[in-house]
């Protein structure tokens, strides 16, 4: 009997942690064609303790645009000479959009905005095939910070 439960929970593990090849084809269809979100659960700022976030941040990627409403924590150099716009708020209309494989069999990108003047330089988006995701910010203005997400189809 405790070996028939045995071999029953060990082939519900295995099952669960079973790729769904629809779910990696679909992750895959949205990066590639460049229309998503980057939902942002995490903050992970460069000085400080980790932030578990509550209100929905995210980033939005388009052929034509990259929206992001992601919150800040950190050092800043430069304050913005509007006090609304803090954060990492912006919109770029001009930036290069590089797709790579990843190493274990999902996607680096790298965004590079162009008309964002002394202001946000790169944007890593490193993307498992399940659709998680890991974004690292490089500012001229601040200190770098990452976030850990999810990647869904845009609304």
């Amino acid at each position: 009997m405790k070996s028939l439960l045995f071999i029953c929970a060990l082939a519900c593990t295995l099952t669960a942690g079973a790729q769904s090849p629809d779910k990696t084809a679909g992750v895959k269809t949205l990066v590639e064609s460049q229309n998503y979100t980057f939902q942002a659960q995490t903050a992970l700022p460069m000085r400080g303790p980790a932030r578990q976030l509550t209100t929905e941040f995210e980033m939005q990627v388009t052929k034509n645009k990259v929206v992001s409403a992601l919150p800040y924590f950190g050092r800043a150099y430069v304050a913005p000479m509007n006090p609304a716009q803090g954060g990492m708020d912006f919109t770029s209309k001009q930036f290069d959009y590089t797709v790579t494989p990843g190493k274990k069999g999902g996607w680096e990108v790298v965004i590079k905005p162009k008309d964002l003047k002394n202001d946000v330089k790169q944007l890593y988006l490193s993307i498992s095939q399940d659709g998680y995701a890991s974004l690292h910010v490089i500012s001229q203005n601040e200190d770098a910070i990452s976030y850990n997400g999810v990647i869904l189809s845009s609304k």
